[in-house]
């Protein structure tokens, strides 16, 4: 019998919200690719974004290790799927169980060192009400950093009071070491590729940058769940960052199958996406991952003037942050350049001719996913 691959190493950064999890951990995952690491990062967070949550899995810990542990496994196989290297590390950041601590079994489990950031409540609260877009509730936030404070599980802990993210990044790395660890990377066949067999309705919106396919596709999403549809929301980016197989869509529709597959089973039947694409090839692929769904392309538009708006927005914060986001903290002349790039690639994705668009110049956000919605005739 053939081996699979062996499983990446897991380095799990935990701790109440506002404390910089993700902030750290992304800074931390691109240091180690800089440095020639062949790594992956996965916020834990895009991995639960599915309700309502069945009464066995109420906070969807659960759900998100098994979504991480699919995730992992696919990461580690990326050296004989489609690139010449597989990742060795996962980095997380995520809340976990303050009972139970992190959930993964088996061989990610031996895999796995679990570092607890902490704050002081002062510096939490000023971070929460800095945030755009945040749902976390600060009463919320300060018992669960008390929980955490009782707690065992994590192999380390770093104080992120009165640091920076980059001091904070090098003292995770003074503790952990040379990491991940030799003989942690891929070996063997590939997995073998099991599409999802999950049914029921997608919403893919794409577009070019700024144009809200995030902001938007979130909004339809609460708009789905306040009309009482079991839903999930994925931003397709945001499952696919790994190293050695950047801007690839063929992990992304791999990993977006098996989130689709843990959603399914927690009971969601609509699943709202956010994602780049650039021509109907690249639908193809997400298609032959998740054959039983029923897909419904949106191109969302925006005049160029609107879309200049949307993009300069982000010098004042924009919308919420997300791992990743090459607009964020960026300044007036490179946004510029930025908005003019969009620009010409909303002009390029005018020309690809398949779904159905939408204009979003002059509409709010609420307004722009009742239209989608709208366009999205088996859910409307």
């Amino acid at each position: 019998m053939q081996s699979p691959p062996s499983s990446p190493a897991i380095l799990w950064l935990c701790g109440p919200p506002g404390v910089g999890k993700t902030t750290a951990a992304w800074a931390l995952y691109r240091r180690l690719v800089d440095a020639g690491t062949d790594c992956a990062f996965v916020d834990l967070d895009q991995l639960g974004i599915c309700y309502p949550a069945p009464p066995s899995d109420p906070e969807r810990h659960r759900l998100k290790a098994r979504n991480l542990a699919a995730l992992a496994l696919n990461f580690a196989a990326l050296a004989l799927n489609f690139a010449d290297r597989g990742a060795s590390g996962v980095i997380v950041s995520g809340v976990v169980d303050a009972r139970r601590g992190v959930e993964i079994d088996g061989a990610l489990a031996d895999g796995l060192i679990t570092c607890r950031l902490t704050a002081d409540p002062d510096r939490l609260l000023t971070r929460l009400a800095g945030r755009q877009g945040s749902f976390a509730v600060a009463a919320a936030a300060l018992q669960e950093a008390e929980a955490l404070d009782r707690t065992s599980f994590a192999d380390f802990s770093v104080d992120t009071s009165g640091r920076s993210v980059d001091q904070v990044v090098a003292r995770i790395l003074a503790s952990v070491g040379s990491w991940p660890p030799a003989g942690r990377s891929a070996a063997g066949p590939p997995r073998r590729r099991v599409s999802s067999a999950a049914a029921g309705e997608l919403l893919w919106l794409w577009g070019p940058p700024g144009v809200g396919k995030s902001t938007i596709g979130f909004r339809l999403y609460l708009d789905l769940l306040e009309r009482g549809v079991a839903a999930g929301y994925v931003d397709a980016a945001q499952v696919g960052f790994c190293s050695t197989a950047e801007d690839d869509h063929r992990p992304r529709a791999d990993n977006l199958a098996d989130v689709w597959h843990g959603f399914h089973e927690h009971g969601a039947r609509a699943l709202v996406v956010a994602g780049p694409i650039r021509d109907p090839s690249e639908v193809a692929t997400y298609q032959r991952a998740l054959p039983a769904a029923n897909f419904t392309w949106v191109r969302l538009t925006a005049g160029e003037e609107a879309l200049r708006a949307r993009v300069m927005s982000r010098q004042d914060g924009g919308s919420w942050p997300e791992p990743g986001d090459r607009l964020k903290g960026r300044s007036a002349s490179a946004l510029l350049e930025e908005s003019a790039l969009a620009a010409a690639q909303a002009s390029s994705l005018a020309r690809v001719q398949f779904g159905q668009s939408l204009d979003t110049t002059g509409l709010s956000v609420q307004a722009a996913a009742r239209q989608v919605l709208a366009l999205w005739g088996r859910m409307g």
